[in-house]
Formats: C-alpha cells, sequence, structure tokens
C-alpha cells in the first residue's frame, strides 16, 4: 500500500553550536577566536561578503560585521556577529571573565603618575598596555 502523504521535519538549527556572542567587544589591540562545532562545513564572511575562512575556527582583529554559514547535509545555517572595539576611555566598573566578548579583561587606558608637584614619574601608553592585559583568573581558571 502506498501513500501520498509527505512528512515534513522542521531542521532543528540549534544542532550548529557557536562558543561566542553575536555581539562581541574587543579591547582594541587584541582578538577573539570563534569555533562552530555540528556542521559538515563552513564559511565565514565579512561585510564585503569576501569569504575569509572556510573551517570550523575564526580569529576576529577588527571591528565589523562576519557572517557565518555552517553546512549540515542540505540544510543551511546563518549566522552574523559584530565586533567592536570597547572604548578604552571607560573603565569599566565589572570584570566578568566568562569569555562571552564583555568585559572579559581589564583594560586601562594610558596611565600616567605624576607627584604632588605635578612632574611625570612614569607613564604606561595603551600600545604596551594592551600586551600586559588583566587576565582575572582564580587557581588557573577563569572565574565563573
Amino acid at each position: 500500500m502506498f501513500s501520498n502523504e509527505l512528512i515534513i521535519h522542521p531542521f532543528d538549527e540549534s544542532v550548529i553550536e557557536v562558543d561566542s556572542p553575536e555581539r562581541i567587544i574587543l579591547p582594541e589591540g587584541t582578538s577573539k577566536t570563534i569555533t562552530v562545532s555540528g556542521g559538515d562545513s563552513y564559511a565565514w564572511y565579512n561585510s564585503e561578503n569576501e569569504l575569509i575562512s572556510d573551517i570550523a575556527s575564526i580569529t576576529l582583529y577588527e571591528e565589523g560585521k562576519f557572517y557565518l554559514l555552517a553546512y549540515l547535509g542540505n540544510c543551511e545555517v546563518y549566522r552574523e556577529f559584530t565586533v567592536a572595539f570597547q572604548d578604552m576611555y571607560i573603565v569599566p566598573n565589572v570584570v566578568s571573565p566568562n569569555n562571552d566578548g564583555i568585559n572579559d579583561y581589564w583594560v586601562l587606558p594610558n596611565i600616567y603618575a605624576f607627584n604632588r608637584m605635578w612632574k611625570l614619574l612614569s607613564s604606561m601608553q595603551k600600545e604596551r598596555l594592551y600586551f600586559e592585559l588583566w587576565n582575572i583568573r582564580i587557581t588557573g581558571r577563569n572565574r565563573p
């Protein structure tokens, strides 16, 4: 016996997992690696629609919009990511090192130390400080 019935099951996009939020805030001079899993193949594009990677991980260094197309069989999942630099003149009053891209590091802009006579004692320029980010950790693990 044959049937003309066609059963369609919607594709569950949650099988494609990404280890990053869609909005990423980076201290200028740093990077963020995003890794995706669950698909057969991947394509990462920049805002000019140029293919910039075809593997599961990508490291982002610059501001802008980035797009992911993940393929699983004949299905396609689209994700959009926005990367922005953290305003270096606003020092966050909270540090949350949970790898969500927001306040994971405590980055201070140019730091100057003066004596009472306003003579410059020392300074740490932001270019140097970028390589000395304060990574808040407890016993070698990220703090929850």
